[in-house]
C-alpha cells in the first residue's frame, strides 16, 4: 500500500512539472490554404525542454504539384542544443536528414550532406525562435542544414537569410511571432499563426 501511494505521488509529481505550449501556422501559397506546421515546446524539468516541428502540406494546382512533410524533434539539456533529428519527406520518400548528437565535449552532425563535428555550444536554434524570439542575436543556428542563418531586424520584422541563400522573413507581434515568409523561387509562401 505504502509503494503504491508513493509511486503515485511521485507521478503527480512528475506529471505536474511538465509544461507544453503548442503554435499553429496555416500555410498558404497564392491565397490559398495547403496545410499547416505544428510547433510544441515541452518543459519537462528546470533542465530539459524538448521541441518538436510538423510542418506538412500538398498542393495540386499550376505547376505546383508536391506533398511534403518536414519533422523536427530538438532537445535542449541545461540551456544547451543536445539532439536533433530532421527529415524531410517528399510524396512520403524522405530527401533530406539531420541528427545532431552531444557527446559531453562536440556536436557530432550526421546528414544526407555527410558528416561533421564542431565544438561551439549552442544555444539558440530556429526552431527555439517560434517560442523565444530574440532581438539581440544576429545569426541563428539551422538544426535542417546544421549550420548558421544570419539575422537582420527591425522592430516587428525579423529576416533570416541562410547559407544556401534561402531566405525567410519573420513578422513579430508584442513579443510572438505571428506570420512568416519563405521566399521561394517560384513562389512566397505565407505562414499565418492561428493560436
Amino acid at each position: 500500500m505504502q509503494n503504491r501511494l508513493f509511486l503515485s505521488v511521485l507521478l503527480m509529481l512528475s506529471v505536474s512539472s511538465l509544461r507544453a505550449e503548442r503554435i499553429v501556422f496555416d500555410m498558404s501559397v497564392f491565397g490559398f490554404k495547403f496545410g499547416e506546421m505544428v510547433l510544441t515546446k515541452t518543459v519537462v524539468n528546470d533542465s530539459i525542454e524538448r521541441y518538436t516541428l510538423n510542418a506538412k502540406g500538398k498542393t495540386d494546382f499550376l505547376w505546383m504539384k508536391r506533398e511534403e512533410e518536414s519533422v523536427f524533434k530538438v532537445e535542449y539539456r541545461n540551456g544547451k542544443l543536445f539532439s536533433s533529428d530532421y527529415e524531410y519527406l517528399n510524396k512520403g520518400e524522405k530527401e533530406k536528414w539531420s541528427t545532431i548528437r552531444f557527446d559531453g565535449s562536440k556536436y557530432v552532425v550526421k546528414s544526407n550532406e555527410g558528416d561533421k563535428e564542431f565544438k561551439e555550444l549552442l544555444d539558440y536554434s530556429l526552431i527555439k525562435l517560434y517560442f523565444e524570439p530574440n532581438w539581440k542575436r544576429e545569426r541563428v543556428f539551422c538544426e535542417e542544414d546544421c549550420t548558421y542563418a544570419q539575422m537582420t531586424r527591425t522592430p516587428e520584422i525579423l529576416d533570416i537569410k541562410c547559407q544556401d541563400g534561402s531566405r525567410s522573413t519573420y513578422h513579430l507581434k508584442d513579443g510572438r511571432v505571428e506570420a512568416m515568409d519563405i521566399h521561394l523561387a517560384v513562389a512566397t509562401v505565407k505562414l499565418t499563426r492561428v493560436n
